[in-house]
C-alpha cells in the first residue's frame, strides 16, 4: 500500500504474482517501486487539474484516501462499484 504525496489516493499493489508491478526502485530509491511512485504522481496531477483546476466534483470519501488498485487487467483502467471503499467506488489501473 502506498499513499500518494497529496494523501488523496491509497494505491494497493503487488510485487509478485500475476498482478505484480515492476519492482524497479531507483528514482527515488524509497522502497516503493518506481511505477507505483509515478502512478501516485499522475493521480495527484489529475486531481489538481480536474478537481482543483476545472471544478469537477471530488468523490465523497469523508476525507479518506480514494482507493486505487494496480492489477493485470485487459484495459488501461476502469472505475468499479465497491460498497466497502470510501465513496463507494475504486479505480483499477493496469499494472504495467
Amino acid at each position: 500500500m502506498h499513499i500518494s504525496p497529496s494523501g488523496r489516493f491509497s494505491i494497493e499493489y503487488w510485487t509478485s504474482g500475476v498482478d505484480s508491478v515492476s519492482i524497479l526502485d531507483v528514482s527515488p530509491p524509497n522502497g516503493v517501486p518506481d511505477y507505483v511512485d509515478q502512478v501516485a504522481t499522475d493521480l495527484d496531477y489529475s486531481w489538481a487539474t480536474e478537481v482543483d483546476g476545472l471544478g469537477f466534483d471530488a468523490p465523497a470519501t469523508a476525507g479518506l484516501p480514494y482507493q486505487v488498485q494496480l492489477k493485470s487487467i485487459g484495459s488501461f483502467g476502469l472505475t468499479e462499484l465497491d460498497s466497502m471503499a470510501p465513496g463507494g467506488t475504486r479505480i483499477l489501473l493496469r499494472n504495467n
